[in-house]
């Protein structure tokens, strides 16, 4: 599985779906910000691997990050 800058190593333990089902997604944040105007943050689901990025401007609207291979559609 091909592996992101976002992924910390881990293979994710659930499937996008699969998480959703089981309550939701468990956010953490990324230190990395891309210095574009308006910024875009980065967080990741701890289970599930979906990268989700941020534009700061006025507020933080989040969307999945159209790029990340690694996330798994469903469950093997």
């Amino acid at each position: 599985m091909a592996r992101g800058f976002m992924d910390g190593g881990r293979e994710p333990i659930w499937g996008v779906e699969e998480c959703s089902r089981n309550g939701g997604h468990c956010w953490e944040n990324s230190n990395l910000v891309i210095s574009t105007m308006p910024a875009i943050y980065h967080r990741r689901c701890k289970h599930c691997g979906l990268v989700q990025e941020g534009h700061s401007q006025p507020d933080t609207a989040w969307r999945d990050d159209p790029y990340q291979p690694w996330a798994k559609e469903t469950v093997d």
